[in-house]
């Protein structure tokens, strides 16, 4: 059923079955100028009025439908993640650099708490406007429908404006990190730097910037705090630009989806061992592997902080993957869908084949007490 339907093309509204279905759906459907141009006096019915009216055979029906068009938009954003992610960064031309230049022109200039807060709402203001001129003002980027070139592109800029958005809104957090004299002010240059590396630069470069953010005593090294919080955060960005995504950008989303988002998200950072990786990784850093498994074990001496280089020797195979983390993501949001999805088709099935053969042993009955 759906297992077996999850591959093919668009849905063919000319069939029998949606043919009966065709109020229900277009209830769904309905565009704002649709409204707008029916009559006041034709009272606008609900799908949860339709609902109740359906047969069971229409209840199934328009479920699997639902089920098909959920999964495909699902398919849809994941390949416009993976896009994105070998798309960045942006191009140095474009729009939002021009326009970050000129607003950061004066390098001598400083801002205090509120200024930097003012200034980053206007760097926010000005992508969300890039966001949605790129999108040609349409609110959902995904639906069922498989993307055009062009929509995939388009989707993607927007797409491209919505991460550095996210990241700048993350940034905001961070006047006390950035204001290293603690003197109350903030250079703009510096500001200027940090926002277009948002834009230009990748995850592992992000990485070593924040790493320097975090440096709160400027000693080159962070605490293993620090270094949970360096990396947890950066996550954190990329959770958030995921749920921004599909809550407001991807059609047949619910209430539903966003939980069992978060649970596979949970799900894919205890199985990936995150904050296990981490603790292990500052313990052990620039220790010997034949020293790390030495029998009897070996006194390591606490560590009290990590430097960059150090870092970057121990994590040579975990960096590249880290470049990956926000199609890691996506790849677990749509696997733990497609999943239940999975899960129910089998209980439908299984539903069915129960229905069919109680119907088969009632009737064997009345024809054999019939004899």
């Amino acid at each position: 059923m759906l297992a077996s339907t999850l591959g093919r093309g668009p849905l063919r509204m000319g069939s029998r079955a949606l043919r009966r279905l065709a109020p229900a759906m277009a209830s769904r459907t309905l565009s704002s100028a649709t409204l707008d141009a029916a009559p006041a006096a034709a009272p606008t019915e609900t799908p949860a009025k339709f609902a109740k009216e359906m047969t069971p055979w229409e209840k199934l029906t328009t479920t699997i439908i639902d089920d098909q068009m959920d999964i495909k938009a699902m398919q849809n954003a994941q390949r416009a993640v993976e896009t994105l992610e070998a798309a960045c960064p942006i191009d140095q031309d474009d729009a939002f650099i021009s326009w970050l230049r000129d607003t950061f022109a004066d390098k001598d200039a400083t801002l205090d708490k509120v200024a930097f807060e003012a200034r980053i709402d206007d760097v926010i203001a000005k992508l969300q406007s890039l966001q949605d001129e790129a999108c040609g003002g349409e609110p959902k980027l995904f639906d069922h429908n498989r993307l055009s070139n062009e929509k995939l592109a388009s989707s993607v800029l927007g797409m491209h404006y919505l991460y550095t958005k996210v990241k700048c809104q993350d940034i905001k957090r961070y006047f006390a990190q950035l204001d290293k004299d603690n003197d109350g002010i903030v250079a703009s240059a510096d500001v200027h730097a940090l926002l277009e590396l948002y834009a230009l630069g990748t995850p592992a470069k992000w990485l070593e910037r924040h790493f320097a953010v975090l440096d709160s005593n400027q000693d080159g090294a962070l605490s293993e705090a620090e270094m949970q919080q360096l990396y947890l955060n950066i996550c954190g960005v990329h959770k958030s630009f995921l749920n921004d995504l599909l809550d407001h950008h991807t059609t047949h989303m619910t209430k539903a989806h966003t939980k069992q988002r978060q649970k596979a998200l949970s799900e894919y950072e205890w199985t990936f061992k995150l904050t296990e990786k981490l603790r292990c990784m500052y313990h052990f850093a620039g220790i010997p592997k034949d020293v790390q498994i030495a029998q009897p074990p070996p006194v390591i001496p606490p560590r009290d902080s990590i430097d960059w280089a150090l870092l970057q020797e121990s994590q040579a195979a975990e960096l590249p993957e880290f470049d990956r983390m926000l199609s890691h993501y996506m790849a677990a949001i749509h696997d733990a869908r497609r999943e239940f999805y999975v899960q129910t088709d089998a209980t439908r099935v299984t539903r069915i084949q129960s229905g069919a053969f109680l119907v088969f042993v009632t009737v064997t009955d009345v024809l054999i007490s019939l004899m």
